[in-house]
């Protein structure tokens, strides 16, 4: 058994070849992907009633709809880091905030809560008298750090962290003009608490 579509509309028009407003599906495919096409045939079209289809509605449904699960997403995923940090589970911590990461690479959030990890687990291996371990993790805040001031470059925050890096790594100069740039940041926006 086929099913069929009653008519689909342009806007407020049906579709046809000699009104001149017809839709190519390849085309859709083309700009879109297969799969938000589908998403929005899916969730838009009736099955047994005429359904609409507009560029305008497509964009909206794709980015309405990514944007609110993407945010719901990022936010549970925020939440379930910061829950295992505080009851020091640091390495399920790192798990998520990596998840965050490669969801959402050119944002800072992920970069600079894995950095702030990497610290306190390098503080545990410093208690622990392992060196190595403790460098790995501090090597790797800072490479985090860099990430983050290369993502957003007024976020004076990470100066003030990636300073403190450089600074136990014995690059003093480095530290110093970092710290410089972060209250240059801070005199200039005061939208960053330093703490």
């Amino acid at each position: 058994q086929i099913f069929g579509h009653p008519w689909l509309l342009c806007g407020s028009d049906k579709m046809s070849k000699s009104k001149g407003n017809i839709v190519y599906a390849d085309d859709l495919v083309k700009y879109f992907g297969v799969d938000a096409v589908r998403y929005y045939l899916l969730h838009e079209i009736p099955f047994a009633s005429d359904g609409t289809f507009t560029y305008e509605l497509l964009i909206e449904r794709i980015n309405s709809d990514l944007a609110n699960i993407l945010g719901n997403l990022v936010n549970r995923t925020i939440a379930m880091s910061k829950k295992y940090f505080d009851i020091g589970e640091y390495t399920d911590s790192l798990i998520y905030l990596k998840a965050l990461i490669t969801m959402n690479p050119n944002d800072i959030t992920g970069p600079y809560h894995y950095s702030i990890v990497c610290q306190e687990v390098a503080k545990k291996y410093q208690k622990d008298n392992d060196d190595k371990a403790m460098n790995d993790f501090l090597l790797e805040a800072l490479h985090k750090l860099e990430k983050v001031i290369d993502l957003d470059p007024e976020f004076a925050l990470g100066y003030y962290h990636l300073g403190y890096h450089y600074y136990n790594q014995g690059q003093y100069v480095k530290a110093k003009v970092i710290w410089e740039e972060s209250l240059k940041l801070v005199d200039e926006t005061s939208n960053y608490a330093l703490t």
